[in-house]
């Protein structure tokens, strides 16, 4: 499901997105990893966006960097997408802590897809 689509630029979206994942807690228990990128173009923006998502929900939740697998490129996020879809439908969620993943995109436009398997 699309988690999340909102302004970059805005205060406290990182904030927004937590809420949208269902807070600290429930995304805590719900999501095993964050697919996480922001185009190099975006540089402090998106790092300090993700620095500060990964200070909200733990430095333990396994943090991926898609561009650095999949480049910079407009199809980077669609292939992460693909791909973790393709990872939890091929060997189940017990490669993500028997959660789900979470695609985000940091940046002037932030969007978060959830990939949860029904339990």
């Amino acid at each position: 499901r699309v988690a999340f689509h909102g302004s970059g630029v805005e205060s406290r979206v990182v904030e927004r997105l937590v809420r949208a994942l269902g807070g600290v807690e429930m995304a805590r228990s719900r999501i095993g990893a964050l697919w996480v990128g922001a185009q190099a173009r975006e540089g402090r923006l998106g790092s300090a966006q993700r620095a500060e998502l990964s200070a909200s929900l733990g430095d333990d939740l396994e943090v991926v960097d898609f561009h650095v697998l999949h480049g910079h490129d407009a199809t980077s996020s669609a292939t992460a997408t693909a791909l973790a879809a393709a990872m939890l439908l091929r060997d189940g969620p017990a490669q993500f802590d028997n959660k789900g993943v979470v695609i985000v995109g940091l940046g002037k436009r932030v969007t978060a897809i959830e990939l949860i398997p029904e339990r």
